[in-house]
């Protein structure tokens, strides 16, 4: 009995695979190695390596993947997402007078894009699965709105640095918080805080003598 695996197939341009459609061999700039550039029925365009079309682990682009994958968690109780209570929660805060924090979103003119309104498997489309745990939505612009442009996961860390409390200070092409320049500098916040106050800026962002 023959028991050796199946030749892989062999692709051509212009085939279509599943939802995508092989456009052109091209060189992986991270991978180094040629893989398939493909279109897939979305419009969306798609880099696939050969062995992973063999193989049906690719089928379409990462946003459909993403879409259907938020169609069947809906419909199989995908609601107990952490993405759909980040999604559900986005909302609340824009459009509901009620909720607790409205004043500081709604209230002051921030909105979500119509698209992620209407649609939940569009928001995970344009976002993805949120990376670990650590992780929720931010908006870039802090006074924009919730939107694929000015949106993105980061950690509690990352998104303390886009408080509206927060001082910026840019000097020599850098744009810092007041604490991480602090930081670099050594120094108490506190103590940045009063140099900044005395001295000229580019004296303030000195490094201190050792």
């Amino acid at each position: 009995m023959n028991m050796s695996m199946p030749k892989p197939l062999l692709f051509a341009v212009g085939q279509r695979i599943n939802r995508l459609t092989l456009l052109e061999r091209v060189r992986h700039p991270v991978w180094n190695k040629v893989i398939w550039k493909c279109r897939c029925d979305c419009g969306q365009l798609q880099l696939a390596d050969t062995g992973h079309l063999n193989q049906g682990r690719i089928t379409q682009c990462r946003h459909c993947k993403a879409t259907f994958a938020a169609e069947r968690a809906i419909k199989h109780g995908g609601a107990r997402w952490p993405e759909y209570r980040i999604w559900s929660s986005a909302k609340d805060r824009c459009f509901n007078p009620n909720a607790a924090e409205f004043q500081n979103y709604g209230g002051r003119g921030i909105t979500m894009c119509q698209r992620w309104t209407d649609s939940f498997q569009a928001f995970i489309a344009d976002m993805g699965r949120r990376p670990s745990l650590r992780h929720s939505i931010e908006r870039i612009d802090n006074d924009g709105p919730y939107s694929p442009e000015n949106c993105k996961w980061a950690t509690r860390a990352e998104q303390s640095r886009n408080k509206r409390p927060n001082v910026w200070i840019e000097y020599e092409g850098r744009r810092m918080v007041l604490k991480d320049w602090a930081r670099i500098l050594g120094l108490g916040q506190s103590s940045l805080a009063a140099r900044l106050r005395k001295l000229p800026l580019h004296k303030a962002l000195t490094k201190r003598n050792r």
